[in-house]
């Protein structure tokens, strides 16, 4: 893999290079990354995709699976890795939170209004004497 680094020091691939051999037939290249927000980081981080990432060249495809990739390691990452920048397809969805408090307020909402016409209809109607 190639790397860039621009100003900000946020780095992004350049190209995948690749040497393998399939049922012994050697295969060899290289990728251009044509997107530049795909495998990037910012400066002191590393890059993770749970989901697969793919790559196509003329002679093969690549597929990443649950990738996590660093390309400039840092001294206080001591051999690890350091704090991911999740690709966009990782990050958690608000849709289901704001969908079920929206329900939970419709619920209150109807609940309330029930509660304010009973109690209104039940003072109109006079107790009787006994």
């Amino acid at each position: 893999m190639r790397f860039s680094r621009n100003a900000s020091g946020n780095w992004q691939t350049l190209s995948l290079d690749y040497d393998f051999t399939v049922n012994e037939k050697a295969l060899s290249g290289s990728m251009n990354v044509t997107d530049n927000s795909l495998l990037a980081g910012s400066s002191g981080h590393s890059y993770s995709c749970q989901r697969t990432e793919e790559f196509e060249a003329k002679d093969a495809r690549i597929d990443f699976d649950n990738l996590k990739l660093q390309p400039i390691p840092s001294v206080k990452s001591a051999g690890g890795f350091d704090k991911a920048d999740i690709c966009p397809e990782d990050k958690p969805s608000n849709v289901i939170p704001v969908a079920v408090g929206c329900s939970l307020a419709a619920i209150v909402l109807i609940v309330l209004v029930v509660y304010i016409v009973m109690r209104k209809r039940d003072k109109s109607v006079p107790y009787q004497q006994v």
